[in-house]
């Protein structure tokens, strides 16, 4: 007997406005994202991040989405950190665009109605601390 392939499992969602706050300088332009269970990946397309600083530079960032239980308020929660690419740094008033990445499944979301959200992470002092996220957005994941 024939074995069937996996299902290919793909959850889309298109975000159609920017982000919702702007911290330290930093913003990010829309985005979308999807996961492919079967494949064990996640992909992130954003079509800008800009640093609005008035000199220097950034440290390395990282572009990081997020799975929780409810909206990811300002400072501390908790989720699943299910996608996360490395981007260089940004000198001051520069715009990188045109992110289109596919990188590994870090954690398979758990089934049921979540939230999914975007963060920007910079390097900073030995470790990434979170620069701006988007607004968070229901989802249900089956």
């Amino acid at each position: 007997m024939k074995q069937k392939s996996p299902l290919l499992f793909v959850v889309m969602l298109w975000l159609a406005t920017a982000l919702s706050s702007h911290a330290a300088g930093l913003s990010f332009g829309a985005w979308k994202w999807s996961m492919q269970f079967g494949a064990k990946t996640a992909t992130i397309k954003l079509d800008s991040i800009t640093n609005s600083r008035s000199s220097g530079y950034t440290g390395t960032l990282r572009v990081e989405l997020w799975v929780t239980n409810s909206p990811v308020p300002d400072g501390q929660f908790t989720g699943w950190k299910v996608a996360e690419f490395k981007t260089k740094p940004l000198n001051a008033g520069m715009k990188r665009s045109g992110f289109d990445m596919t990188v590994p499944l870090l954690k398979q979301p758990p089934k049921g109605a979540k939230y999914v959200t975007l963060l920007i992470t910079e390097y900073q002092n030995g470790k990434f601390v979170t620069q701006v996220k988007s607004r968070s957005l229901p989802h249900t994941f089956k």
